[in-house]
C-alpha cells in the first residue's frame, strides 16, 4: 500500500512540473519579425516591390543610405525595438535585407532614394571676384559664368546647372536636373570699371584760374561721352585731380572693381584769367604802337596769374591789340585790350 501511494505522488508531481518546463521553453523563443511594424517600411517576404516608396532616404549625392540611415528609419517606425539589435545588409539603391536580434528570420525592406543635394551645399564660394574679359574675348554669358563656378567649386557639375538673371554684378544659378542638385542660389561677380567706361579721353576742359576742373566737370563730360554713364554717373568717384587727367572708380566695388585714368585738357578762357583789360598809356618811340612785349609785360603787371609765354598779341594799333593763345592746352578764346600811346614821344625837332 505505502508503495502505491509512493507512486502516485511521484505521478502528480510529474504531472505538474512538465507543463511548466513547456511554457518555459514557449517564452523562449524568438519572436517573429512580423511582429514589428515593417510594413510601413514596404517590406516583403519575397520580392521587392515598387520602387516608388513612400519611404525616400536623401542620401546627398551616394547611390545608396548608409545602414545608420535606415536603422534610425525603422526605430523610428518602431520604438520598442533596440536600435542596437538592428542589422542590416546587402543595402542597393532601393532595397536591403534586415534582421534584428531576437526576432526569427529575416526581411527585405524597399525605398526610393533621393540622390540630389542642396545647390548651396556644392556651391561654398558666391562670390567670384572680379571677371575681366579682356583675355577671354566673348561677353558675360551662361557659359563664361559656368567656367568660373567651376574653377572655384571643384565638385560642381556644370551640366546639371542653369545660369539666368545675368545682371552688371550677379547672376542666378539652378538646377536642370533635379535628381542631382535642388534649390536655387544667388551668385555676385564684380566687373573691371574699365570695360564699363568706353571713352577715356574726354578732350577739353574750361577751367577757373586755378587751372583744375572741378569733379562735377569731369562726371559731366563723362557722361557727355559716355552716355550709359547718365543715371549712374553719381555712383563714381573721382579723384588724384591735375591739370591732365584724374582717376576714376566705383563707389560700390562689388560691383565694378578697380580705377582708370581718364584724360583732359584743362583750358582757362583768355577773359577768365585776364580780367584788366584796360593797359593804361604806353611811352613809345615817335608815337609809334607799343611792341608786343610791352603789352604783354602789362598784361602781367596786372594780371599776376597770366603766363605771358602761352599767349599772342595780334592787329596791334595805337589803343587796343588782340590777345590769343600760342598754347591750346592751356588758353582758348580771345580777347581785346585797349590802351594809349603818351604824346610825350611827339618828334618836334
Amino acid at each position: 500500500m505505502k508503495k502505491l501511494l509512493s507512486l502516485l505522488s511521484m505521478l502528480t508531481i510529474s504531472g505538474t512540473v512538465v507543463p511548466t518546463v513547456i511554457a518555459n521553453v514557449s517564452y523562449q523563443k524568438n519572436k517573429d519579425l512580423s511582429e514589428l511594424n515593417l510594413t510601413s517600411l514596404n517590406i516583403s517576404r519575397n520580392k521587392r516591390n515598387s520602387v516608388n516608396s513612400k519611404h525616400i532616404f536623401k542620401t546627398n549625392g551616394a547611390d545608396i543610405p548608409t545602414e545608420q540611415q535606415i536603422k534610425d528609419k525603422i526605430k523610428e517606425k518602431n520604438p520598442q525595438v533596440n536600435i542596437n539589435s538592428i542589422n542590416v545588409t546587402n543595402i542597393t539603391e532601393n532595397s536591403a535585407v534586415v534582421t534584428i536580434t531576437g526576432f526569427g528570420g529575416q526581411k527585405i525592406i524597399n525605398f526610393t532614394v533621393d540622390k540630389s543635394v542642396p545647390i548651396n551645399v556644392v556651391i561654398k564660394t558666391t562670390h567670384l571676384g572680379e571677371i575681366d574679359i579682356t583675355g577671354f574675348g566673348g561677353e558675360y554669358d551662361k557659359q563664361l559664368f559656368k567656367h568660373f563656378l567651376k574653377q572655384l567649386n571643384s565638385q560642381l557639375d556644370i551640366n546639371k546647372i542653369n545660369v539666368t538673371d545675368i545682371t552688371t554684378s550677379t547672376i542666378k544659378v539652378n538646377s536642370n536636373d533635379t535628381n542631382i542638385y535642388t534649390g536655387e542660389i544667388n551668385i555676385t561677380y564684380s566687373r573691371p570699371v574699365k570695360l564699363f567706361i568706353k571713352n577715356f579721353e574726354l578732350g577739353s576742359i574750361i577751367v577757373n584760374n586755378n587751372y583744375l576742373p572741378t569733379e562735377q566737370q569731369i562726371k559731366d563730360k563723362l557722361k557727355e561721352l559716355n552716355p550709359i554713364l547718365i543715371n549712374i554717373i553719381n555712383d563714381f568717384e573721382v579723384k588724384d585731380i591735375t591739370s591732365r587727367n584724374a582717376k576714376i572708380s566705383f563707389i560700390r566695388k562689388n560691383i565694378l572693381s578697380g580705377e582708370v585714368v581718364i584724360n583732359f585738357i584743362s583750358n582757362i578762357n583768355l577773359n577768365k584769367i585776364i580780367t584788366q583789360t584796360s593797359l593804361g598809356e604806353f611811352i613809345t618811340d615817335n608815337l609809334s604802337n607799343p611792341t608786343e612785349q610791352q603789352i604783354k609785360d602789362k598784361l602781367k603787371e596786372l594780371n599776376p596769374k597770366l603766363n605771358i609765354e602761352k599767349i599772342n598779341v595780334e592787329n596791334v594799333s595805337n589803343i587796343r591789340a588782340q590777345i590769343t593763345s600760342s598754347d591750346t592746352n592751356t588758353y582758348i578764346g580771345h580777347i581785346i585790350v585797349d590802351y594809349s600811346v603818351s604824346i610825350e614821344t611827339l618828334n618836334w625837332k
